[in-house]
């Protein structure tokens, strides 16, 4: 018999993809929201920041697939302490594995979200528990939606040479899938896309898929800080590449063809 998956975090945009990997498995799904098109038998109310939900979300689950985060707010109250919760009450409940997706480079770019992201992973290894880490680089979405603000005004700006490894966000679900399968490592494995970009080339794709020209002005690494050097030096990137994951080129022609 197939172990019951909790899928936290199930209505973003990875969830989503998630939920569609693992459908044969009727993993129930977590949230603060409910989705009409989602029968309740299959869905637990959960929300990390208050901490309600996770007595009755992690009863009868063997495994956790944790995606939920503070996103827009880099709120820790969501991130650490939330999970600090989800760690206790899945000790208690005697949980199998947890399976935590976090981002390639946290641990080399000093920005708030990226401190709070690695926060967390200690945590989960600290806990006790059985557990996989997977960090991945940035969805072909998030770099999208990157772009339409750098490149909102007349001009476009960004760091000319920072590198970016875009990668499909099917593709991410499908290694969690993977993963879940093997099992529990107690390890952390990254993923990232096919290719390796600097921002000026994701720029000028990004507007040739949409048929503009722009002047892209490039913005020196000091404006970013301690994270000017480390982007420019390829901390958003990894050695280990999908194999399944559509490239950017291929991404962009689907989306604006």
């Amino acid at each position: 018999m197939d172990s019951q998956i909790l899928i936290l975090g199930a209505t973003g945009l990875l969830g989503k993809y998630v939920t569609k990997v693992l459908k044969a498995k009727h993993p129930i799904l977590a949230g603060r929201t409910k989705p009409a098109n989602v029968k309740q038998e299959f869905w637990r109310d959960v929300d990390l920041l208050t901490c309600t939900g996770l007595e009755v979300a992690l009863t009868g689950v063997d495994t956790v697939v944790h995606l939920a985060s503070a996103t827009r707010g880099f709120d820790s109250r969501v991130d650490v302490d939330g999970t600090a919760e989800l760690l206790r009450v899945a000790r208690a409940k005697n949980i199998k594995h947890l399976l935590y997706v976090s981002i390639v480079g946290i641990d080399r770019i000093p920005i708030k979200y990226y401190k709070i992201k690695l926060e967390t992973e200690k945590l989960i290894k600290d806990a006790g528990l059985p557990y996989t880490i997977l960090r991945a680089t940035q969805f072909h979405e998030f770099v999208d939606l990157i772009l339409e603000k750098a490149m909102g005004l007349p001009l476009g700006f960004g760091l000319k040479r920072a590198r970016i490894q875009p990668v499909e966000t099917a593709a991410v679900a499908r290694e969690i899938g993977t993963l879940l399968d093997r099992g529990p490592g107690n390890d952390t494995i990254e993923l990232g896309g096919p290719e390796v970009f600097t921002f000026s080339d994701l720029a000028r794709t990004w507007l040739a898929a949409q048929k503009q020209s722009k002047l892209i002005v490039p913005i020196p690494e000091l404006f970013f800080g301690k994270a000017g050097r480390p982007l420019t030096a390829g901390a958003l990137t990894t050695n280990r590449a999908s194999r399944d994951s559509i490239g950017w080129n291929a991404w962009l022609q689907a989306k604006y063809g």
